[in-house]
C-alpha cells in the first residue's frame, strides 16, 4: 500500500525555539516551536464543554460517553476532589501532582470538575495539548495572561505520552513562573511512573491513585448517569435491577457504559447484556447502526458512505488519530476503497466531528471504547461481534507506512492489555518483522509494550537493538521500561553472580531513569549485598567495584532526598579505598563525592576537610598526569561554592581562582568540553569577588564571562544578557559609570530581543534591565528619563514600600530612602526610619532632620500596638438586631450621614428596614412587617424608598417610600418588579428591568417615567451614581449611557466591547471613572471625560457583583458569589490587592462591603477575627482620627490632615502619633506646591 514519505521518528529530539507570534501566537505564555515552524504542543485557556444537541448526541453512543460531551454530571469520587481542592489551595506556590488510574477510571472528569470550581473562584485554568494530533486553534493571539487571576492550574492530559523533551519544555513555559501567582500543574496518566524531570522542576511532586469506585459509588454513578442519559433519549429512567460486582464496573466508564445500555434497550426495545465484554459490543453494535442509518435513510448525496467503508474509515481514524485534512485524504485515498475520498471524509466527521478546522479522521472517543474497537474488529476475539479479514494487513500497512506509526503501536498495546488476542494476531507480527516501529512509539509506545504479560522477552530484546546508541534523552523512560521487565529473563541466563551483580546495578539505574526512586535505591543495596560476597571471595580483584557500587547507592540515596545516608554510605566507599593505594583516581573521585553529600545533609566543616583532601589527592595526580587536571578543576569549584568559608580573604578566594585558571586553559585546548564549566566558575569567582567588595576584580571577571558569552554558540542568550545586566551593575557600584552605561545599553538590547520572542518569559529582566541602565546613566550624570516598556509589555503591579525599601537600602540611595519614608503612612514610616539610623545618614534640611529624629525616638512595635488602638475606635458595631446579609439591602444616602438597611426579624418571613442617622446616632424603624423587599435607597435619616413584592401565588409589585408617618405607595405594575434604586443628591432613581424605562425623582417635580429607547437601552437594569451625585450611568448591560440625575439629556454614550461581555453591575471608581464586572467575570475601568466613555483597563477577575469603591484606601472591588466574599483590587490598575490593613484585623474573608458616597463610612461584615461566633455588622469612620494613620500623608486632604492635629483623649502614645502623622501630611503637601521661579 502506498504511503506518505516516511515520518520523523517520534522519539526524535525536537529543534525548538520561542515565539510569541505566528499563526498560533500567546500572551502571557511562551510558544515552543519545531524546526519545521509546527508547534510541540499547545496551551489554551480552560473552557466548560457546549451543550449539544439531545437527539444528536443519542444518535451515537460514543457521543454520550465522551468526557469532553459532559452529558453525565460529576458523581461520586467526593473523597479526591476534596483532596485535589487541599492541594490546590494549601500549600507552596509551585506544586505537580501526577494522577494516575487506568482508562476510563475519570481522570478527565475529575480533573474537569476541579477546574471548573476553581475557574468560579477566580483561577486561571489552562490546559495543554501535546504532538501533531493537537488542533491549531484560530490564527491571532490567545491571552493567557492572569490579570486578576487568584492561582493558575495548568491541566495535562496524557502527560505519560508526551516525550521528556517536549514535557521538559512545558514545564519552562514562562506561564508556569509568574511571581506571586500560585501555580498548579495536574498532570493525567495511565501509567503510575513519573518521570524524573518532574521532580527537577518541582519541588513538590505529589502522586495520586483513582482506585477503582467502592460498591457505594458505583451504584451512585450508575444511577446519575442513567437519570442523565433518559434524558436525552427523552425516556423515564428504566427501574430494571443492574449488578455491578464486576471487578470491570470498579471504572467510571464500565459502570456508565452500563446504564447507558439500560437506557438504550429500554429505549428501543431491546435487550442489554450484563457482561463488561457484551456492553462493549452492545454500544460498537449500536454505533454501527447510526452509520446503515445514516447510509439508508438521508437524501442522496447527503451520506454516501457504505457502513464497510465506515467500519474501515474509523479503524484506521482510531490508529492514527487526527491529521491534517490534506495528509487525511492522501491517506484514505491509499486503503483503495471503492469510494471518492472527499464524501467518506465528509461522512467521518458528520459522525467524528473534528475539534477544529483543518484537520480530519478525529478518532472515537472515549479511548476505551476505541480500544474495544479495535480489539472487536481484529480476528481471534470470542466476542459476537463479526472481526474483519483486512483488519490486522490495515493496520501493519498503517503502522508501516509512515502514518505516525507511534501512535498506531500505542492504541494498539493499550488494546492488548485487555484482549490479549491483539498481540499474537496483529501486533506481535507487525513487530517481529520490523522491531524499529516500537522505537518509532518512543517511550510511551515502548512502556505499554512492556506491560504486556504474553510478549516475549525475545522481541522485546528485538525491539532493543533498534534503539540508537547513545540513547536519545526522549527515549530513555522507554528503553528503561523494556529492560525493567526483562530483568528476570536477563537474570535467568546465567547463573554467573558477578553479571548479576552488574545486571543488578544496571536494574538500579533504569529505575532511577523511570523516577522509581525507592526501588532503585532498594536495588542498589541489593547490588552491594551480592558484592559483598564477591568481595569476601576474591578482595583484590571486587573492592573496587564494590566502592562504585557503594557510590552509586549515594547518589541513589541522594536522589532520593536521603542526604544524611547518602553521606555515611560515601563514607564506606572512601574508607574502602583509603585501603587501595594502586586506585588513587578511585578515592580521589569519592572524596570529591563525599563532601558534596556532607555539604547536602548540612554538616559544612566535614564536607570542607573531604573537599581539601579530594583537591590535595587531585593536586598529586595532576602533577604526574595532566589528565587529571579536570578533576582538579572540578574538586576546587566545588571548595569555591561550600557552605563553610569566609569571603573577602585571598585563603578564601584562592580556590576559585586557581579553579578558573585551570578551566581556562582546558578550555583552550578543548572548548567543547570545557567552556561551560569555565562559565560556571567565572559566574562563581565573579559573585565572590562581588561579596567581598572586591569590585575591581569583580569587574574583571565579570568582562571574562561576558566575552566568554559573545564568542559561544548561545550568543545573544540569556546567560550572556545576564552577564552584561550583571556588568554593568558591577561597574556602577566600582565607581566606574563611564564604562557601566555601554554594557548596560547592550544588556537593554539583548534583553528586547529576547523579550520580542518570548514576552512572558523576559518581560521581569527586560524592565530591571532598563531600571538598572536608568540609575547608571544617573550615576554617569546623563539625563535619564523614564524609559517606557517596549510596546506589548505591561507595567508591573506597584512594589511594596518593604520591598522597595529594601532595594535602596542595597543600593545605598539614602535620600531616595527618606523620601519612600515619608511617604509612607507613619505606622510604615517609624520602622522605615530605624533603618536610617543604623545606617549613619540623616538629612540635610534641619526640619527634615528634626522629624527623623521623632521617628526614630518611637518602637515599632509600641507604634503599632498605638495605631491598632486608634483604628480600632474608628470602627463601631452596629446596633444589635441590624445584620448587612446582603449588598442590595444596604443603602448609604447622598449628601447626609444616613444609612438604611433590611434586616430579617424574629420570624422568619418578617422584614425590618431602619434608619439610622451616623451623625446623631439616632436609630429609627420604617417597616416591619411580611419579607418580600428587592431593594432599598435612602434618602436621608427617616426617609427610604423600597421596591417590594406583594402577595402569595398572585403578587404584585409597588415601589413605596417608608417613613416615620407610614408607607406611602409610589407606582405599582408589573414593569416596577426587581427594579434597582440609588439615591441621588437630589432623590432616586429607580431602574427597570422589564421594560425600557426608568421612574425619577429629582426634587423637581413629581415622580415621572422616563422612556430609554431613544437612547438605545433595552433596560435600565445597572445605575451608577457618581460620588458627587449629580451625574448617573444607566445601562443595560451591552451599552453604557451617561446623563444627569433627572434623565433629562444625554451626556456619552458607548457600546460594551464584546470582550467584556454583558455587563452585570457598574459603579462609580472616582470622579470620571466607571468601574463594571462582566457576566462571565472580569473587570473594566471606564473614563468618562468626553462624550464617548472609553475603557482603559481591564483585569480578568472572578464573576463580581454588589461593586463598591472606597477612596481612601485606594481599592475597588466586589462580591465574588462563588466564593462568598469580598475581592479587592487597585483602584487603578485592577490588580489584585490584599484586603485593607484595618478590614483583615477585624473580619476574616469580608463577604459584605459598602462605602458612603461621600467616600467617609464603610459598613462591612464578615466572620470577626475576635470571636468567629459573632456575626454583626461593623461601620468604619474614615474621617476618624485613627483611621489616617493608615494613609499615605500626600494622599490626605487639608480637612483630613487638620483631623489629625486634633487631640485623641486618654491616650498620649495615639496623640504623639496623630501628631507625627500630621507633620508627614504638611511636608508633602510643601512638597507638592508649587515653587516660584
Amino acid at each position: 500500500m502506498p504511503g506518505p514519505s516516511p515520518a520523523r521518528p517520534d522519539h526524535q529530539a525536537d529543534a525548538s525555539t520561542l515565539t510569541g507570534g505566528s499563526a498560533y501566537g500567546l500572551l502571557g505564555a511562551d510558544v515552543h516551536v519545531s524546526a519545521e515552524g509546527v508547534p510541540l504542543y499547545l496551551l489554551a485557556d480552560w473552557r466548560r464543554p457546549e451543550r449539544l444537541d439531545d437527539a444528536w448526541l443519542a444518535e451515537q453512543p460514543s457521543r454520550l460517553l465522551d468526557a469532553g460531551s459532559a452529558v453525565v454530571g460529576f458523581t461520586g469520587r467526593e473523597r479526591e476532589l476534596a483532596e485535589l481542592r487541599r492541594w490546590c489551595t494549601d500549600g507552596p506556590p509551585a506544586a505537580a501532582r501526577w494522577l494516575h488510574a487506568p482508562g476510563g477510571q475519570g481522570k478527565s472528569r475529575i480533573a474537569g470538575q476541579l477546574a471548573g470550581e476553581l475557574a468560579e473562584s477566580g483561577w486561571q485554568v489552562v490546559t495543554a495539548a501535546e504532538g501533531p494530533g493537537a488542533v491549531l486553534p484560530p490564527p491571532g493571539s490567545t491571552d493567557l495572561r492572569p490579570a486578576g487571576a487568584v492561582g493558575l492550574l495548568l491541566l495535562v492530559d496524557r502527560a505519560d505520552h508526551w516525550p521528556q523533551s517536549r514535557l521538559a519544555r512545558l514545564l519552562g513555559n514562562a506561564l508556569l513562573h509568574q511571581a506571586g501567582l500560585p501555580t498548579r500543574v495536574l498532570l493525567l496518566a495511565r501509567g503510575a511512573d513519573a518521570p524524573p524531570l518532574l521532580r527537577d522542576a518541582f519541588a513538590d511532586l505529589s502522586r495520586q491513585t483513582l482506585a477503582p469506585l467502592s460498591a457505594t459509588d458505583r451504584l451512585a454513578v450508575y444511577v446519575a448517569a442513567r437519570a442523565a442519559f433518559a434524558e436525552k433519549y427523552g425516556v423515564r429512567p428504566p427501574a430494571d435491577p443492574v449488578e455491578l460486582a464486576h471487578p470491570e464496573f470498579g471504572l467510571t466508564l464500565a459502570v456508565q457504559m452500563a446504564a447507558l445500555v439500560a437506557v438504550d434497550a429500554y429505549a428501543t426495545g431491546r435487550r442489554a447484556p450484563a457482561d463488561p465484554a457484551g456492553l462493549s459490543v452492545y454500544l460498537l453494535d449500536r454505533e454501527q447502526f447510526n452509520w446503515a442509518r445514516l447510509h439508508r435513510g438521508l437524501r442522496p448525496g447527503r451520506f454516501s458512505s457504505p457502513p464497510w467503508v465506515m467500519n474501515r474509515t474509523v479503524f484506521t481514524a482510531t490508529l492514527t488519530g487526527p491529521q491534517p485534512a490534506g495528509t487525511a485524504a492522501e491517506l484514505i485515498g491509499s486503503l483503495g476503497l471503492d469510494h471518492p475520498t472527499a464524501a467518506l471524509l465528509a461522512d467521518h466527521a458528520a459522525c467524528y466531528p473534528p475539534p477544529g478546522t483543518g484537520t480530519a479522521l478525529h478518532a472515537l472517543a472515549p479511548d476505551r471504547l476505541a480500544e474495544d474497537f479495535l480489539a472487536l474488529t481484529l480476528p481471534g476475539h470470542p466476542a459476537d461481534h463479526p472481526a474483519q479479514p483486512w483488519a490486522p494487513a490495515t493496520a501493519a500497512a498503517l503502522t508501516r507506512a509512515g502514518w505516525r506509526p507511534g501512535r498506531s503501536v500505542t492504541v494498539l498495546a493499550a488494546a492488548a492489555a485487555r484482549w490479549p488476542h491483539i498481540g499474537p494476531n496483529c501486533l506481535y507480527p507487525l513487530l517481529d518483522a520490523d522491531p524499529g516501529t516500537a522505537v518509532a512509539a518512543g517511550s510511551p509506545g515502548l512502556a505499554h509494550l512492556s506491560e504486556l504479560p504474553d510478549i516475549t522477552p525475545e522481541l522485546l530484546e528485538q525491539v532493543l537493538t533498534q534503539i540508537p546508541f547513545p540513547t536519545p534523552a526522549d527515549l530513555i523512560p522507554g528503553r528503561a521500561a523494556v529492560l525493567v521487565r526483562l530483568l528476570p529473563h536477563r537474570l535467568a541466563r546465567t547463573e554467573d553472580p558477578a553479571v548479576h551483580a552488574r545486571i543488578h546495578a544496571e536494574h538500579a539505574g533504569h529505575l532511577a531513569e523511570l523516577g522509581r526512586d525507592a526501588e532503585a535505591v532498594q536495588t542498589a543495596r541489593r547490588t552491594v549485598q551480592l558484592i559483598g560476597h564477591l568481595v569476601a571471595a576474591a578482595p583484590g580483584r571486587y573492592e573496587p567495584r564494590m566502592a562504585r557500587a557503594l557510590a552509586a547507592l549515594a547518589d541513589r540515596l541522594g536522589r532520593a532526598g536521603r542526604p544524611d545516608e547518602a553521606a555515611e554510605v560515601q563514607a564506606r566507599a572512601v574508607e574502602l579505598l583509603r585501603q587501595r593505594p594502586d586506585f588513587e583516581p578511585g578515592l580521589a573521585a569519592a572524596l570529591a563525592a563525599h563532601g558534596n553529600h556532607l555539604e547536602r545533609a548540612g554538616r559544612w566543616g566535614e564536607a570542607h576537610r573531604a573537599n581539601r583532601q579530594a583537591v590535595q589527592r587531585y593536586r598529586r595526580l595532576a602533577e604526574q598526569d595532566p589528565a587529571h587536571r579536570a578533576g582538579l578543576a572540578a574538586a576546587l569549584t566545588d571548595a569555591a561554592g561550600m557552605s563553610l568559608r569566609g569571603i573577602g580573604t585571598d585563603d578564601d578566594l584562592d580556590p576559585a581562582r586557581e579553579a578558573v585558571a585551570l578551566w581556562r586553559t582546558l578550555a583552550v585546548e578543548d572548548p567543547d568540553t570545557h567552556r561551560p564549566a569555565l562559565a560556571c566558575a567565572l559566574l562563581g569567582l565573579r559573585n565572590d569577588l562581588a561579596r567581598a567588595g572586591r569590585w575591581d576584580e569583580a569587574v574583571r571577571a565579570g568582562q571574562e564571562l561576558v566575552a566568554l558569552h559573545r564568542t559561544s554558540a548561545e550568543s545573544g542568550g540569556e546567560a550572556h544578557a545576564t552577564a552584561l545586566s550583571e556588568l554593568r551593575r558591577l561597574l556602577t557600584a566600582a565607581g566606574r559609570p563611564a564604562e557601566a552605561v555601554p554594557a548596560g545599553a547592550e544588556a537593554v538590547t539583548l534583553w528586547q530581543r529576547l523579550a520580542e520572542r518570548a514576552p512572558a518569559t523576559h518581560r521581569a529582566a527586560l524592565l530591571a534591565a532598563l531600571d538598572g541602565q536608568r540609575q547608571a546613566l544617573r550615576a554617569a550624570g546623563r539625563a535619564a528619563g523614564p524609559a517606557p516598556a517596549p510596546a506589548g509589555l505591561w507595567s508591573p503591579p506597584p512594589v511594596p514600600v518593604e520591598v522597595r525599601a529594601a532595594e535602596l537600602a542595597q543600593q545605598q540611595d539614602w535620600p531616595g530612602y527618606w523620601e519612600l519614608t515619608c511617604a509612607a503612612p507613619v505606622v510604615d514610616a517609624v520602622p522605615l526610619a530605624s533603618r536610617l539610623l543604623s545606617a549613619g545618614w540623616s538629612p540635610p534640611d534641619p526640619a527634615d532632620r528634626e522629624l527623623l529624629d521623632r521617628l526614630t525616638a518611637l518602637d515599632p512595635d509600641e507604634v503599632t500596638a498605638a495605631a491598632t488602638r486608634a483604628v480600632a475606635a474608628a470602627t463601631v458595631r452596629l446596633p444589635a438586631g441590624l445584620h448587612l446579609l446582603d449588598a442590595d439591602h444596604v443603602s448609604f444616602a447622598h449628601g447626609s450621614p444616613a444609612l438604611a438597611l433590611a434586616t430579617p426579624g424574629h420570624g422568619t418571613r418578617r422584614e425590618v428596614i431602619e434608619t439610622l442617622d451616623l451623625a446623631r446616632d439616632a436609630r429609627a424603624t420604617l417597616h416591619q412587617g411580611e419579607a418580600g423587599h428587592s431593594a432599598v435607597a435612602c434618602l436621608g435619616p427617616g426617609q427610604v424608598v423600597a421596591a417590594r413584592r406583594v402577595g402569595g401565588d398572585d403578587p404584585h409589585f409597588e415601589l413605596v417610600r417608608h417613613s416615620a408617618a407610614g408607607p406611602q405607595l409610589l407606582a405599582a405594575g408589573t414593569a416596577v418588579a426587581a427594579a434597582r434604586l440609588v439615591p441621588t443628591a437630589t432623590g432616586y432613581v429607580a431602574g427597570l428591568r422589564l421594560t425600557p424605562g426608568a421612574l425619577v425623582d429629582d426634587g423637581r417635580s413629581e415622580l415621572r417615567q422616563v422612556g430609554l429607547e431613544p437612547w438605545g437601552l433595552a433596560n435600565a437594569e445597572l445605575l451608577a451614581v457618581a460620588p458627587d451625585g449629580d451625574r448617573l450611568v444607566l445601562s443595560d448591560g451591552r451599552r453604557l449611557v451617561l446623563t444627569d440625575t433627572g434623565l433629562r439629556g444625554v451626556l456619552g454614550t458607548a457600546t460594551v466591547p464584546a470582550e467584556s461581555g454583558r455587563l452585570l453591575d457598574l459603579t462609580f471608581a472616582g470622579p470620571g471613572r466607571l468601574l463594571g464586572s462582566g457576566r462571565q467575570g472580569g473587570l473594566t475601568l471606564w473614563e468618562l471625560d468626553g462624550a464617548e466613555p472609553r475603557p482603559t483597563v481591564r483585569r480578568d477577575t472572578p464573576r463580581l457583583r454588589n461593586l463598591f469603591a472606597v477612596p481612601a484606601w485606594q481599592v475597588v472591588g466586589g462580591l465574588a458569589p462563588s466564593e462568598g466574599r469580598v475581592h479587592f483590587y487597585d483602584r487603578r490598575s485592577l490588580a489584585p490587592v490584599p484586603v485593607p490593613p484595618h478590614l483583615a484585623d477585624t473580619v476574616e474573608w469580608p463577604r459584605v462591603l459598602r462605602c458612603s458616597p461621600d467616600g467617609r463610612f464603610v459598613a462591612y461584615a464578615g466572620r470577626p477575627v475576635a470571636d468567629p461566633r459573632d456575626g454583626s455588622a461593623l461601620l468604619h469612620d474614615l474621617h476618624h482620627p485613627g483611621a489616617l494613620l493608615h494613609r499615605p500623608p500626600g494622599s490626605l486632604s487639608r480637612t483630613e490632615s487638620a483631623v489629625l492635629a486634633a487631640r485623641f483623649p486618654g491616650d498620649r502614645d495615639v496623640r504623639e502619633l496623630l501628631l507625627l502623622a500630621h507633620h508627614l501630611s504638611l511636608r508633602a503637601a510643601d512638597q507638592n506646591s508649587p515653587r516660584p521661579s
